[in-house]
């Protein structure tokens, strides 16, 4: 699913302001590193804007204040990852809003 949204940096901050402090969200990405090891270009869709490997889902977390706890391969569209991602901060603390 995050590879069909076009402005990842809004999408993000969106979904760091909407996380509840001691919730998490969950999302699935095709992953890059299988794309090009295992030449998997007929799986890439006009729909998609991104391909993302994990090192560009934790730097886009990162600069939002999110966190990347838990990531599994799936075999989905030739291999993709879902992550797990959380609130960096510690639950004790309050968000500015």
């Amino acid at each position: 699913m995050l590879a069909q949204v076009p402005d990842l940096n809004d999408f993000t901050a969106g979904m760091a302001y909407l996380l509840n402090p001691n919730g998490v969200v969950t999302l699935e990405f095709p992953h890059l590193e299988r794309l090009v090891n295992e030449n998997q270009f007929d799986t890439i869709y006009h729909e998609h804007f991104s391909y993302f490997s994990l090192v560009t889902i934790d730097r886009l977390a990162k600069r939002h204040g999110l966190k990347v706890f838990d990531v599994e391969q799936i075999p989905t569209h030739g291999g993709s990852l879902r992550f797990t991602s959380a609130v960096r901060m510690p639950c004790t603390q309050s968000r500015q809003t």
